[in-house]
């Protein structure tokens, strides 16, 4: 499937995120309160239908001295059995069972989309983590190889002092550099840890065993696939699940205003029961200790002290509620996406300036170099391009991080985090 992590050159970060979908603590959390909805939907489906309980009552008895029937000659005390069926179906008259059960079903529905807004949301935690503990691994091997060219400079620096060609001050500032990019080194190795603790926790597992499934260090580092936003369709807004979750609870609440108001109506049912009863086992099932019985009881509630209107006013309110989150999630949505676009397409421009700057740099510095060695450029200046090569790819690391990450959030606000992408 076309799904935008198996297109950014990372066999690892696949098997993260797939790995991250089965363990995540959260996504097996949603999955539960799907089932749970489920099974309310399937309660709330099962109130069309009558309910039958059986029931068998052996018991002993014992009759007043004052009861007519003793005085009628009935043994005293006395065994008692009775077997018998019953049976209610409510009338749905008024509707409540019916929206009881759109409710449910609307507060399912909105569970699905919370379980695929958890695996958007993790889908891209899990990418934008991914990149930073890469960035971070290529900026330590970007500190050595950094320092190993400074211990070529400090080196020719010290010769040429030691040869009275060069001051004290140039071999120090290259000892100064030279220790300063070394202690940077400890620091980066912290925040390395840092990033794969925090990917250990999306996936669920512990660090000692997400190192093994990393590649090495030689992998290249992932490219998101350049989304053509404008061909996107312009209704694919409807698509997140965040805005249809809002809609599954507007409806679910629009629901609960009519069963609230279905309590101001009667509420009508079939009832009906067969049994029998006698004193003996061998003499219970008979045509003389048979009885039943048939009925439409109605209830209606005529005077609860306003609570009725009161919790159909509470429930009106609570949809208006919905109604204005529902307002405020599109607007979030749209602004979201606006910002995005706009970060994303600047990004690539971006990313096409920093290269040049770094190709500049690099060959910069090999002509400072080579006038240093000459003695026709001071040491200051070999230095300072020096520097400025390293901090250019710095730089450059920093921005495809920088354009991964705006990638990653471009798939989630076009809601193609957890889907496909679009050509």
């Amino acid at each position: 499937k076309k799904y935008w992590w198996n297109y950014t050159r990372s066999r690892s970060l696949k098997r993260l995120i797939d790995l991250a979908i089965e363990q995540n603590h959260t996504m097996q959390k949603s999955i539960e309160k799907i089932k749970q909805a489920n099974a309310i939907l399937g309660a709330a489906s099962g109130q069309n239908y009558p309910r039958i309980d059986g029931s068998y009552i052996p018991a002993r008895v014992e009759i007043s001295d004052l009861d007519p029937v003793y005085a009628a000659g009935f043994p005293r005390p006395t065994n008692a059995q009775t077997l018998g069926l019953s049976t209610t179906w409510e009338l749905d008259l008024f509707g409540r069972i019916r929206r009881e059960k759109e409710a449910a079903q609307a507060n399912y529905e909105a569970q699905e989309q919370r379980y695929f807004l958890t695996k958007t949301i993790l889908i891209s935690r899990v990418a934008k983590e991914y990149i930073k503990f890469r960035i971070t691994e290529e900026r330590i091997d970007l500190t050595k190889k950094y320092i190993k060219a400074l211990k070529k400079t400090l080196n020719i620096t010290y010769k040429k002092f030691k040869a009275g060609k060069s001051t004290k001050l140039d071999y120090l500032q290259s000892q100064i550099e030279l220790s300063r990019n070394k202690a940077y080194i400890p620091k980066l190795e912290v925040v390395r840890s840092a990033r794969l603790s925090a990917l250990a926790v999306l996936l669920g597992v512990y660090t000692k065993d997400l190192e093994k499934l990393l590649d090495k260090r030689t992998a290249k580092l992932p490219e998101i696939h350049r989304f053509k936003v404008n061909k996107l369709p312009k209704d694919i807004i409807r698509l997140r699940p965040d805005i249809i979750m809002a809609e599954k609870s507007l409806a679910a609440a629009t629901a609960n205003i009519w069963i609230k108001k279905s309590d101001l109506y009667p509420r009508l049912a079939l009832t009906g029961s067969f049994s029998y009863a006698a004193t003996s086992g061998t003499d219970l099932i008979s045509d003389e200790t048979n009885a039943w019985s048939f009925g439409l009881p109605i209830k209606w509630n005529l005077f609860n002290g306003f609570i009725t209107k009161s919790q159909i006013s509470a429930a009106e309110s609570n949809a208006r509620e919905k109604i204005i989150s529902y307002q405020q999630k599109i607007t979030e949505a749209v602004n979201e996406i606006n910002q995005n676009t706009l970060e994303y397409e600047r990004a690539f421009d971006r990313k096409a300036l920093l290269e040049k700057a770094h190709k500049e740099s690099v060959e910069s510095y090999k002509i400072t170099s080579e006038l240093f060695k000459q003695g026709r450029t001071n040491f200051l200046t070999v230095l300072e391009s020096q520097r400025t090569t390293f901090l250019a790819a710095n730089e450059l690391l920093t921005e495809h991080m920088n354009m991964f990450l705006t990638g990653v959030d471009i798939a989630k606000s076009f809601a193609v985090g957890w889907g496909y992408i679009p050509d």
